[in-house]
């Protein structure tokens, strides 16, 4: 089989497993990029709620009085040019007594590959003779790789989920990226794989919204984990364990040293056993954060790592039958997501393969995606306008009992929902606003821990009906809502009047709409609301969840309320007519 980086010149032709792939561009030897460089980084505090002695002796997790220090990447995986400041890598250096700790993972608990070939980097790589990175525009090489490595599907679900879109850094779960082996002092050994459960809960963008945050902002997550931690809203994550017995190990259907799986919480449960909180920023990004070189072999007595895949395959040949089962979990994956998630999902593959230059490439794919649902492959099929393909032949799937037939902690849909720490609150005002309920919505939003900022048509400073002066804080110029999570319209019949007549404040309102985010007016604030209404649905409102309007002489501390339990849902998933919106 020829590797990924030797290609043949233009006008040869070359097979990849039945795939004639002539129409791909010369690459000669193309280097691999170097991942997970790029990102974000802060400071913390570590501490353990109580000793964990029974499963290890690893010194930093004895003593709930002793905070060890921590440093915190979280970073893209690609970091080509051309490419936005996206997020998944989540690694976390522990300062303990026994010398640094490396817990190096991502935002999403399994690999692409087994660990037989350095793939993930080289299709990353950048396209010949362009110099285009696969992450942004062109998909061949990337996809190319993918359908060469069946094992990649179940990683590949969970890179075209919201997952692989979050909110926040502060709203992110991170996984480990290995299995872990803790000894005790008794010397009795466990496995064990490592959950970040974020305290603000698991929450994404939508795709829409990711595309647009792209433009406004492409550094977001940097910016937004900054402001947290400036303003003393401590970003917050709880670290949790799966635990498995040494003699229990081979129960399951899958290998637990297997990188491509994961242990279904609903088989393991997790363990919380400490938080972690980032409270400092870096002096200097460029010097502290960037080129920090985490190593997972960084490691301290009472953990350890497991042997690599390829060598337990080798010691198991028995076993050796669970790692070619590519798509069990996967499945797994795609029945435990929502209606709403498995929408995106679909859309997100449609949108990915359809910039596949090469036909033979897709429908390899969609002969992949049989294996995990047929009709989520139908879905797929008909976004790209082809047929349906047979299954790939020896797909490895097995008849396995023992998997669960869905496990909830996959979804995002039961995550918290109750809190509005760390939110962020555009306010659209313009000269003449009317102040009342302002004040007393800003005094609750900043009691919850959320923020407020006030836009208007240009920077400077705005004057409310009764005189007060107000600091604008963003121009509808370079503000958009994909940087909030919820947008407020106070009343003013002259403010609101110039806002209607604005079109980027009537794209604002659409924009909220349409990503399910929270949409707020008080007195004659609801005329922007029907403008945007009419410019986009031809009705005279908005319909569905988390719209709150105040008329004209309603109380206010009902209708506080509601707003800010709108903002805490995060998204209403359920509003008519979202498709005909143009935004």
């Amino acid at each position: 089989m020829t590797n990924f980086t030797s290609y043949t010149p233009a006008g040869k032709s070359r097979v990849v497993q039945g795939v004639a792939d002539n129409h791909l561009p010369y690459q000669g030897d193309v280097p691999a990029q170097i991942v997970n460089t790029r990102g974000v980084g802060a400071y913390g505090l570590f501490h353990v709620y109580e000793p964990q002695s029974e499963i290890t002796k690893a010194d930093f997790l004895q003593n709930p009085d002793v905070f060890t220090s921590v440093f915190v990447h979280f970073s893209s995986v690609a970091n080509a040019r051309g490419v936005i400041d996206s997020v998944r890598g989540f690694t976390v250096r522990f300062y303990t007594r026994d010398g640094n700790f490396d817990l190096v993972g991502n935002n999403t608990p399994v690999s692409f590959i087994q660990g037989k070939r350095p793939v993930l980097t080289e299709v990353s790589s950048h396209e010949i003779p362009q110099d285009l990175p696969q992450t942004a525009s062109p998909q061949d090489i990337f996809w190319n790789g993918m359908v060469r490595a069946p094992e990649s599907m179940h990683a590949l679900m969970w890179a075209m989920s919201d997952r692989a879109l979050p909110r926040s850094v502060a709203m992110m779960e991170g996984f480990g990226s290995n299995s872990f082996r803790f000894t005790n002092e008794q010397g009795k050994t466990c496995f064990a794989r490592f959950h970040w459960k974020p305290v603000l809960g698991v929450h994404s963008l939508v795709w829409d919204e990711a595309v647009k945050l792209a433009g406004k902002d492409a550094d977001f997550y940097r910016h937004h984990l900054w402001n947290l931690i400036d303003q003393g809203q401590f970003p917050e994550w709880e670290l949790g364990v799966q635990i498995v017995a040494e003699e229990d190990q081979y129960k399951f259907h899958f290998d637990l040293l297997d990188p491509t799986k994961l242990i279904p919480e609903s088989l393991v449960p997790v363990r919380i056993i400490g938080k972690l909180v980032l409270n400092r920023n870096p002096e200097n990004y460029s010097a502290e954060s960037d080129p920090v070189a985490f190593h997972s072999g960084h490691l301290v007595p009472g953990i350890e790592l497991g042997i690599t895949c390829a060598n337990r395959a080798a010691k198991i040949s028995p076993c050796g039958a669970l790692f070619n089962d590519h798509y069990s979990q996967a499945a797994l994956f795609w029945r435990s997501q929502s209606a709403w998630e498995q929408n995106h999902i679909v859309a997100a593959f449609c949108f990915a393969l359809a910039k596949v230059s090469i036909p033979a490439i897709r429908v390899r794919m969609l002969s992949n995606l049989t294996q995990v649902d047929p009709s989520f492959a139908q879905c797929v099929a008909r976004g790209l306008g082809m047929e349906l393909p047979a299954p790939p032949e020896n797909a490895g799937t097995l008849p396995f009992t023992t998997i669960p037939v869905i496990d909830p902690a996959l979804s995002m849909m039961s995550s918290r929902k109750d809190s509005i720490l760390g939110r962020y609150v555009a306010v659209l005002v313009a000269d003449g606003f009317e102040s009342d309920r302002f004040f007393a919505l800003r005094h609750n939003l900043a009691a919850g821990g959320a923020t407020v900022k006030m836009i208007s048509t240009r920077l400077g400073e705005v004057t409310c009906k009764n005189g007060n002066r107000f600091h604008i804080d963003h121009s509808l110029l370079t503000a958009g809502s994909v940087m909030f999570d919820a947008v407020y319209v106070p009343g003013g019949q002259v403010s609101v009047e110039e806002l209607c007549k604005n079109a980027n404040a009537v794209l604002f309102v659409k924009e909220a709409y349409k990503h399910g985010k929270a949409v707020g007016a008080s007195d004659e604030g609801g005329m922007l609301i029907t403008r945007a209404a009419r410019s986009s649905i031809m009705s005279d409102s908005f319909r569905g969840a988390g719209v709150i309007i105040a008329p004209l002489g309603s109380e206010s501390a009902t209708f506080v309320q509601r707003f800010v339990d709108a903002l805490a849902q995060h998204r209403f998933i359920d509003r008519p007519d979202l498709d005909a919106i143009v935004a």
